[in-house]
Formats: C-alpha cells, structure tokens, sequence
C-alpha cells in the first residue's frame, strides 16, 4: 500500500482505548522517553511514557509526561516517574527505565545510572524513524496499542495529534511521542531477555 507523505502513516482509527487500567494482569510495566535537551521553540521536546503490557497482550500508554525539558528537569521527571509507578499496578512492578541513547539521552542516562538502584536501559535506534515507524505499525493496525479512555482524554487527544500529523516525508513539526510509543512497541513485542 502507497504511504501518504503528508500524515497518514498511522491511521487515527487504528487507535484503540481502554477505561480500567487495572481490568486486566500486567506482564510488564516499564517506561520509554525519547529525550531533548533544550527548551528553545525550535528544538523538540521530551516524551516521556509508562507502559503496561497486560496479559492478553495488549499494550496500554497509562501515563506520560510531554514538554521541553532541559537535563536537570528531564532526570527529576524520570525520578519522578519512576517513584509514582514503581510499585506498579497489583503485583506487576515496573520494570525498567528505557533510553534512546543519543544527544541528551546518553548524558540522562550516564547520571541516572549515578542515583543508583535504576534499572536504566539504554536504546540505540538500529533502522531509520520511518522504518521503525513501519515496523509498529502492524500492531496497531491490529488494535493492540491502547490509549486513555477516548480519543478526548488529555493525553489521548495530544498523542493523537502528533500520530495523526506524522508524515512518510518528514514534514510534520514533532515526532517523540511517536518515537516513545515505537520503542515501547519493540520492547513489548520484539525484545528477548532484558526486561
């Protein structure tokens, strides 16, 4: 099928929601961030997100932190919210911190591995971003990626915004929530070993 160039990519209709976070067992909880670090209009901002993996595998956004951050608030955020998912939901824990390990995100990582006790997982982007893209998008087409409530609950709406805006040919003005979900969807689906 042809990619449109200007959005498109992932269809908004693909999306499904949830409305219980604890109506299903988890296997994993874990959080993704694709890291900035400057606050100018021009640079991109942080996203942030916690994932659930619940037992019939589905993979669920449960929360998300989207702003310009630069690096001493993007590692308070991290902590943050870590210590608020930490004990996860029932007896899933979260387990793991992952960290696109380029520009800001090496240097997060470096001195969060500093506090201690944070399972910090760096990740290292082996294809392109629309290769990636692409290679999640099978899961969502399958309804298998969850958001919030509806397409109107506050995070939903703006993730939607972003998802619906990415394009094939690089045109639209942000993609890190689409790269937090990409590497959310490989580490749910794709990875072996490290959780």
């Amino acid at each position: 099928e042809p990619i449109a160039q200007g959005g498109g990519v992932i269809k908004h209709e693909w999306w499904r929601y949830y409305s219980d976070v604890s109506d299903h067992p988890y296997r994993r909880i874990f959080i993704t961030a694709d890291t900035a670090n400057k606050t100018k209009e021009w640079n991109d901002y942080s996203a942030i997100g916690v994932w659930g993996f619940t037992q019939s595998r589905r993979l669920r956004l449960l929360d998300m932190v989207h702003a310009k951050l630069e690096i001493p608030e993007l590692q308070n955020t991290l902590l943050a919210l870590w210590e608020k998912w930490k004990v996860g939901i029932g007896s899933c824990k979260c387990s793991a911190i992952y960290v696109e390990d380029k520009a800001s995100g090496t240097q997060v990582i470096q001195q969060l591995r500093r506090v201690g006790g944070l399972p910090i997982m760096p990740v290292i982007p082996e294809k392109d971003k629309l290769t990636r893209v692409l290679d999640v998008v099978p899961q969502i087409a399958a309804g298998n990626v969850e958001l919030p409530e509806s397409e109107n609950h506050p995070l939903s709406k703006e993730f939607l915004a972003e998802s619906d805006a990415f394009s094939a040919d690089d045109s639209h003005a942000h993609d890190d929530m689409i790269d937090m979900m990409v590497m959310a969807v490989m580490q749910a689906y794709n990875q072996r070993g490290y959780f």
